[in-house]
């Protein structure tokens, strides 16, 4: 994250890759050679938008530096929900300015059952909600980044409506009893 910061120093915030395992799963690293560099790549906000809507898996906060001018610009309440704050957080960055991102796995973030993030139902009505508030500040904006928060914003929707208010799904949940009960 430094070299992101040296390479970007436009940058709002910079994230890092990481593994992503479930509770009881060994976790695998591989063995990368010290003298490969990782690809680091400046995004900009009209391209993080719709690209973290749709694969949000890798700009998790957990494994990101943000400037202290960048928090300061979110003023006293960078995060305004006790669901999904981190896609409220995340996508109020790019409200700002670009994201830097460097695909080094550098931690790794464990998913457990009974979680916040695992009850899918819960956790898509938080987005949906972050996406509300951000609309709050959607004033003065380009153009370009109205549209890409716009389809950014629908695809949560889209989300949100597809999973059902009763169904919690999860890596071993078995669907055929939500698919038959749907029809």
């Amino acid at each position: 994250q430094m070299k992101a910061a040296s390479l970007y120093p436009q940058a709002v915030a910079f994230f890092a890759s990481h593994l992503t395992f479930f509770d009881g799963e060994a976790v695998e690293w591989k063995d990368v050679p010290a003298s490969m560099e990782p690809a680091i790549e400046l995004i900009q906000p009209e391209v993080f938008l719709p690209r973290y809507a749709s694969v949000p898996g890798p700009f998790l906060p957990s494994f990101c530096a943000v400037p202290r001018q960048t928090l300061d610009r979110f003023g006293e309440e960078p995060f305004r929900l006790r669901v999904a704050e981190d896609v409220y957080f995340v996508n109020r960055l790019a409200f700002i300015g670009p994201v830097a991102f460097c695909s080094a796995p550098v931690g790794a973030y464990r998913l457990r059952p009974g979680s916040l993030s695992s009850n899918r139902v819960s956790l898509n009505e938080g987005e949906v909600r972050a996406f509300e508030l951000l609309e709050e500040h959607k004033q003065g904006l380009s153009k370009e980044l109205t549209a890409a928060f716009d389809t950014a914003f629908a695809i949560k929707r889209r989300r949100s409506r597809a999973c059902s208010s009763e169904a919690i799904i999860t890596p071993n949940t078995d669907i055929t009893g939500i698919a038959s009960a749907i029809k």
